[in-house]
Formats: structure tokens, sequence, C-alpha cells
């Protein structure tokens, strides 16, 4: 039987990974040790190298295609850049060794077909009046978003300035996280001395529909949005010859949003850290004999008016208002919260979150250490506020 006619050829496996060399073989009338019926393994002294095998950062053809190094399971994702902006397209990607050529290593292109698509700024290095691109950013991230059609990269840094996405469906992305991209534009808490001096740091409020994106920064210094109303009435005081002789005036001036205002758009909310926004103290002041400021406030973290936005990966920390110290929702509002964090905020009613005909849908959150000064240390619905909890932890809220 030594190298029969009739025999069945079998091949070396010296790595034992079951594929044969097909440079070495023989015939025999059964299997020899060592031996197998595969002829298509191309480095029969590497167990890690057989047809199929996984590809790796190697030198090697590890699946024995022929091509060393392709698809490797261990490669970078590179994102492919048509436009030549510096910025590759998320849904673009190859995974290699090293960097192909026509592809970058950051996946911030809203349109890989447009090169004035993303608008960059940048806090540290941007010029105004600069091109808004990778090699020359704006200093503005306000002028990015007002040139910008599509979206905004926002280099890390601090945007000492208030920002209004003023009716566009654009993306804004602080490519560098909410740890590293500031909005601050460091205001200081209104009073009855400077009561029309407030601003948001950030207004989604156009009414228009609009769905912007923010994404990865912290929204900080801001100290709400103002709106005010004056009605006159007729006196009626401790003093005996106003009464009726006399017009009074009571303005009423409202405060909604230190860190951001929505109204009438709905926004996606996503990585971001809401903390240090302090709306005015609720007071009513006299202002001579004849005139009254009444201030009210909502949402030092966040107020919600007229919306169905949508709050993800968002932590409200650290804020003030008389109502919902956290966030307000109010006007009718549909949020969705998910696996966010309320949590050290403060206020009169709802130090964490304040519902009133606004209704928030709560799911993987933690609500924790907020004070009340007089209901609701978490939560404090009014008229037909509706919260619903899914996962939401509540822990060490409290309330007088």
């Amino acid at each position: 039987d030594d190298n029969p006619t009739d025999g069945t050829w079998w091949y070396a496996d010296v790595d034992g990974d079951t594929y044969g060399d097909p440079n070495v073989s023989m015939a025999a009338c059964s299997q020899p040790a060592g031996y197998v019926a595969d002829n298509t393994d191309c480095n029969d002294l590497n167990l890690n190298i057989y047809p199929g095998a996984p590809e790796y950062c190697d030198g090697d053809d590890n699946d024995c295609n022929g091509v060393v190094d392709d698809n490797p399971v261990d490669g970078t994702t590179y994102y492919a850049d048509i436009d030549s902006d510096g910025y590759g397209d998320a849904n673009n990607t190859v995974s290699e060794c090293s960097m192909p050529s026509g592809y970058v290593d950051n996946s911030y292109d809203c349109d890989d077909q447009d090169r004035s698509e993303p608008v960059v700024a940048d806090a540290v290095y941007g010029t105004t009046g600069a091109a808004g691109t990778m090699n020359d950013p704006l200093l503005s991230l306000q002028d990015a978003i007002d040139q910008a059609q599509e979206c905004v990269v926002a280099n890390a840094g601090t945007y000492a300035e208030t920002i209004d996405l003023g009716g566009t469906s654009i993306d804004v992305w602080g490519v560098e996280g909410a740890d590293n991209t500031f909005i601050d534009p460091n205001l200081s808490p209104c009073t009855t001395s400077n009561p029309s001096t407030c601003e948001t740091a950030v207004a989604i409020a156009s009414g228009t529909g609009a769905s912007p994106s923010l994404h990865g920064f912290t929204i900080q210094g801001g100290s709400g949005y103002t709106t005010s109303s004056t009605t006159t009435t007729s006196c009626a005081d401790s003093v005996a010859s106003h009464h009726g002789n006399n017009t009074c005036s009571v303005t009423v001036y409202e405060y909604y949003g230190g860190g951001i205002y929505v109204n009438g758009d709905s926004p996606i909310l996503s990585d971001l850290y809401v903390r240090g926004n302090t709306l005015p103290v609720f007071s009513q002041t006299h202002v001579g004999s004849f005139s009254q400021y009444w201030i009210y406030s909502y949402g030092g973290g966040i107020a919600l008016l007229n919306t169905t936005a949508t709050l993800t990966d968002v932590t409200v920390f650290d804020n003030y208002a008389d109502e919902g110290g956290g966030i307000y929702a109010g006007n009718n509002t549909l949020a969705d919260f998910d696996q966010g964090a309320v949590s050290e905020n403060t206020a009169e009613n709802g130090a964490g979150i304040a519902l009133n005909t606004g209704s928030m849908n709560f799911t993987n959150a933690g609500i924790a250490c907020n004070t009340a000064g007089t209901d609701g240390g978490g939560l404090f619905t009014s008229i037909s506020g509706t919260a619903y909890f899914i996962n939401t932890a509540f822990y060490h809220n409290i309330s007088d």
C-alpha cells in the first residue's frame, strides 16, 4: 500500500489548524497521522493562519485571501472624506491598520459632498471673520451657527457668549465633549434694580417647530429668558388719598431657563451638563408710591415650553429658580428624559423638576439631593402636570 495509485491524497497539517499544506502531500489508503484532506493552508507553520481566519494588523495574510492586513479585527475605523474638508462621514467607513488615502479619523461631517459644512468654531484658536473651516475656525460659536446650513463643529474651550439657535434645525456638536467644551456667558442674577438684563445661555425658542440638536457641552452662567408685562389699576393701599383717585402700575417680570430656554421648537439635547445657572428669587417690590415690581422664575437649568424635546444623557446640577430649580416643563410640553440625572438643585417649589400643564417621561434616570423651600424636593406638579417613571431613582430630596 505504499503510494497506491487508487489511494486518497492527503496534505500535511504541521500547525494542527485542520488546514493542509498544498505543497506537502502523499497518497494513502487511509488518513496518515499529521495529514488532512484539505489543501488550502497558506502558512502551515502558524496555527493562526488559515482560510477564513480573523485578520490582524501583523503583516501576515491571516485569512489566506492573498491580501495582507485587509479588514483587520484590531484595525482602526476611518471615515471617508470625499469633500476633503478634514471631516469624515460616519456612514462611510473602513477598518484599516493605518489611515488610507481619502479617509480621516473623525466622523464630524454632516454632508461629505459640501466643503462648507460643517462650520467650525474654536474658542481658543478661532478668529472673528474667519472662513469657519478646520484650518480657519471662527472664534464665536454664534457666528458659526449663523453661517451654518446643516452642522457646526465646536472645538474645546469656553464660549463666553449667549447662544440663539434661531429656528434652524442644525446639529451643533462640541466634539470633545461636555468636560472640555463650555457655553458660559457668566451672567449675574437679575434683581429689581436690573430686571431686564437677564438672558438665557442657550435659546431654542423660535416657535417654528425647528428640531436642532445640541450635543457635547457644559452650559452654565445663564440668568434666564425675560418676559414682562405691565397692568394698571386704581390704587387701594393704606394712603386714603390714593383710593380711586390715582393709578397704580404693576410690572410682572418672568424668567425662564437659565441654562436652556425652549419654546415652540423640539430640540434633541444630548451629552450635556447644565449647571450653575441662577434665576431671580420671587419678590414683590414697591417702587415709590404708585408702582410695584413682581418677579417670578421658572426652570433654573432648563425651561421647556410648547415642545416635544428629547433629552438623553443630560445632567442638570446646582441650578436655582423659584419654581423648577433643575427643570420646568409647562405650556403643553411632552418631553422625554433618558439616562440622565437631576441633582443638587434648589427652588421654592420643585427643586428638581416642576411640571405645570407639561408632561415628562423619565427612563433610567436619577433625581437626587434636591432641596425645596416649600413643596416638591424631587418633583412638584401643579394644574395638570404629569410624569411617568421607568427605572428612575429618587434619593435624598428635601422639602419643608
